[in-house]
């Protein structure tokens, strides 16, 4: 049959522009298909099992397979620890039961001893005037009186049973949560971590209670015990999943270093305490003393938690599209999705943004696990720049949605900021070790020595460089006194300027010109970290 065409000209054009944008559309449509194919091969998803009936790569498996590797009943921590924090710890979005049974615990009751957060504890109607509402952080600086603060002296009373689980809980080596309890998320930015602020309000607890127990009877050795066990804590939480865990590890870490730098530096230890405790921290050989766990590094965070994270996510567009993906992250990422009509013509290639993705991340975990800090510092900062002109300095945002390589710019978190927190972590660790150590020469000497020199090898086995620059902790004698510092994470000697806020999670984002420091005598104890709060992109839930 011979098809006619308007003798029009006018309808004539038109049926060709329809005709092409007809053409275009199968093309595109074509090109979207095509695009949401990915190969199972190593350069794309990375590995090639588990698999979820036989169809994508099951991640969520993969990363509890990894993270679970000798991890037995006995050896977790987690077990004794949801025990203390209760139901209120477990995943909601989990069948009830699911995660104590594969964790082979039995049940968790539905009341019990379990730890009560500090804003939530009912307020004694006959106290009298009441307390600041959830204000620890005086508590956790200096020693204090149960009379100063009775109710919070009884809220710590009130959790002596879940805080002595704790405790034996950080006792044991490992960590280990699980994901899947019976509910399998969809992606793996689904999963809840709902065991952080309350293991977190715990750890100040306890360092809380340690500053109750010097200043209401000397209770040194009691003390001790409860900051060991939150040091631990922190630890523990190091070798979590997620880079939020050890996050929050490494907050945990520095406030309880934060805790023995403002003792030693009050002059509230006597020479043969300062030198104990100078030497669970990695006081000088020979000293006897219980050694802390060393905090973990984030290197494994990011090949294994923080790629699995991208590659699944990635897989979940390819298999649900483009408006499925942009709906699933635009509230954890604060990103908006695009109008339907769009999203599902975009011909995303998700095998290629998986390629591109591994790419990088095999260059910032090679970065990230580079042993000198000060080298891996330099790396990390290179390559998030070259990051961000990759993903967000050339061309149209038309052009990185062909591409396939805007979803680099929404998933990366700020590595810079996370080894800021290790770092500072682990400056916290070294300062409070050197100002023990130098409380304990002025018991012996009556005097601070002139130099840190001075404290090597009766007091310290060496004395430990800043981690921030791998060169001298900068240590000024004062009449009073002695002002001590790291430079920090912006890398520059501020004069001692400490940060203003105790809290190495909820600093503000302007709080970076600082330094960490520990000053005695007739100054106020001003020790704080010096990190910048978490990226704003990093998925809220994981």
């Amino acid at each position: 049959m011979r098809v006619r065409l308007p003798k029009r000209r006018r309808w004539r054009i038109l049926i060709y522009i329809v005709s092409l944008v007809l053409i275009l559309l199968a093309i595109d449509m074509i090109l979207v298909q095509m695009g949401r194919h990915i190969s199972v091969r190593y350069e794309t998803t990375r590995i090639t099992e588990p698999r979820i009936s036989e169809g994508p790569i099951d991640y969520l498996a993969a990363m509890e397979n990894h993270f679970s590797q000798g991890v037995t009943h006995e050896n977790n921590m987690v077990v004794p620890l949801l025990e203390a924090l209760g139901p209120a710890a477990l995943a909601s979005n989990q069948p009830k039961n699911g995660i104590t049974s594969r964790l082979g615990m039995p049940p968790l009751p539905e009341t019990g001893d379990y730890f009560q957060h500090h804003d939530k504890f009912p307020e004694d109607p006959n106290a009298g005037e009441q307390e600041p509402a959830n204000d620890l952080a005086p508590l956790l600086e200096r020693p204090w009186k149960a009379s100063e603060r009775p109710q919070t002296a009884a809220w710590l009373k009130a959790n002596e049973k879940p805080l002595a689980r704790i405790v034996e809980a950080s006792k044991r080596p490992r960590f280990y949560y699980p994901f899947n309890a019976g509910y399998r998320p969809e992606t793996a930015m689904e999963v809840q971590l709902p065991y952080l602020v309350p293991s977190r309000q715990a750890a100040r607890a306890l360092i809380a209670r340690a500053m109750l127990r010097i200043g209401e009877n000397g209770d040194f050795s009691g003390a001790r015990e409860d900051l060991a066990a939150a040091h631990r804590l922190g630890a523990l939480f190091t070798q979590g999943a997620t880079l939020i865990d050890r996050l929050v590890g490494y907050s945990i870490d520095s406030q309880v270093s934060h805790a023995e730098q403002s003792l030693a530096a009050g002059g509230k230890l006597n020479a043969a305490q300062a030198r104990q405790w100078a030497a669970a921290l990695g006081g000088a050989q020979g000293q006897g003393g219980a050694q802390l766990p060393p905090l973990d590094g984030f290197a494994d965070g990011i090949d294994i938690s923080e790629r699995y994270l991208y590659l699944d996510v990635m897989q979940f567009g390819a298999r649900r599209g483009l408006t499925k993906f942009m709906e699933l992250i635009s509230q954890p990422l604060k990103t908006s999705a695009p109008p339907r009509a769009i999203s599902h013509l975009a011909p995303v290639r998700w095998g290629h943004a998986m390629e591109v993705g591994n790419v990088w991340y095999d260059r910032l975990t090679a970065a990230a696990s580079k042993p000198d800090r000060v080298e891996r510092r330099a790396a990390l900062s290179g390559m998030m720049r070259e990051l961000d002109n990759y993903t967000r300095g050339e061309g149209t945002s038309a052009r990185m949605l062909i591409s396939s390589e805007w979803p680099l710019a929404l998933f990366f978190p700020s590595l810079e900021k996370v080894a800021d927190r290790e770092d500072a972590a682990v400056a916290n660790r070294v300062l409070a070790r050197v100002a023990l150590a130098l409380a304990a020469h002025k018991g012996e000497h009556g005097v601070y020595p002139a130099t840190l020199d001075a404290l090597a090898p009766a007091y310290l086995a060496a004395v430990p460089n800043d981690p921030f620059t791998n060169k001298f902790l900068i240590y000024r004698p004062t009449q009073a006194g002695y002002l001590l510092y790291s430079v920090g994470a912006d890398l520059k000697d501020n004069g001692g300027k400490a940060a203003t806020a105790a809290n190495v999670i909820d600093l503000p984002a302007d709080a970076q010109q600082v330094d960490i420091v520990v000053a005695a005598g007739d100054a106020a104890i001003t020790t704080q970290p010096a990190t910048a709060p978490a990226p704003a992109t990093h998925p809220a839930k994981f």
